[in-house]
């Protein structure tokens, strides 16, 4: 997620946050489909992903962090009775690659930018501290199909996926939505590739949603975080997205 900023600069310039992932939770959710989102914070996406899936969808979501928790579940229950049997679900865990039990860093620039807890990554991580459960996401979904996974852990990604791996390779998870500043090259993508995904990069124009190869490069406009998708269909994807304009100015 961008620093504080950034966020700001990017809901000036466009009045939505995050333009592009938004446009894309539009385009490609259904009603009736499962939505997973991982790293969801306050719960834009889970509660816009509520809104697309109703009637009859679900939404589950994970977020580790405490201090974010209430307003998580007021954002997806709000939602959730504003729509018709769409089910809001609400973990208050961490995902990554084994069962066990993890700190949970809030550094220093946490209170300019909430996005910014993360695992801790070494011993020289600085900021207050939670101890919060870790779990795979495979141990939540069993068999159930997935639509659309969003994950934006922080740079925990590639550990969600791992613990994802059984949904993976039965290819259970049909797209997802990942930041990614290390570019189409990082372990990330490859390891998304080898599990027979395509990877597209996307970003926004005036005309609308903009998908292209990953070989393209940055998409994104500077103030924002460079956004991919990873899809076991890219037909459908490609389709989705290719219609001009934009649903996410519009009421929903």
């Amino acid at each position: 997620m961008n620093c504080n900023g950034d966020l700001g600069r990017s809901v000036l310039m466009t009045g939505v946050f995050d333009l592009a992932l938004t446009e894309m939770v539009l385009r490609l959710v259904r009603p009736g489909d499962v939505v997973v989102d991982a790293g969801a914070n306050i719960g834009y996406i889970s509660a816009l992903a509520v809104r697309c899936a109703a009637p009859a969808g679900r939404v589950i979501s994970f977020e580790p962090n405490p201090q974010l928790l209430d307003q998580l579940r007021q954002n997806v229950l709000a939602n959730e009775r504003a729509t018709s049997r769409c089910i809001g679900t609400v973990h208050a865990v961490a995902l990554g690659e084994i069962e066990a039990h993890v700190d949970l860093v809030l550094p220093i620039a946490y209170s300019q930018n909430e996005g910014l807890a993360h695992i801790r990554r070494s011993d020289s991580d600085e900021g207050a501290v939670h101890r919060v459960p870790l779990a795979r996401l495979d141990s939540y979904l069993v068999d159930q199909s997935v639509q659309l996974l969003k994950l934006d852990v922080e740079g925990s990604e590639l550990g969600v996926l791992k613990g994802a791996r059984n949904a993976l390779v039965e290819r259970r998870i049909r797209h997802i939505v990942y930041e990614d500043h290390e570019g189409p090259g990082s372990e990330t993508s490859l390891y998304l590739e080898g599990l027979g995904y395509t990877i597209f990069v996307f970003g926004w124009s005036i005309l609308g949603l903009i998908v292209a190869p990953k070989s393209a490069g940055r998409l994104a406009q500077r103030y924002e975080a460079p956004n991919y998708i990873a899809t076991l269909d890219p037909d459908e994807c490609l389709s989705r997205c290719a219609p001009r304009g934009w649903r996410a100015l519009r009421p929903i």
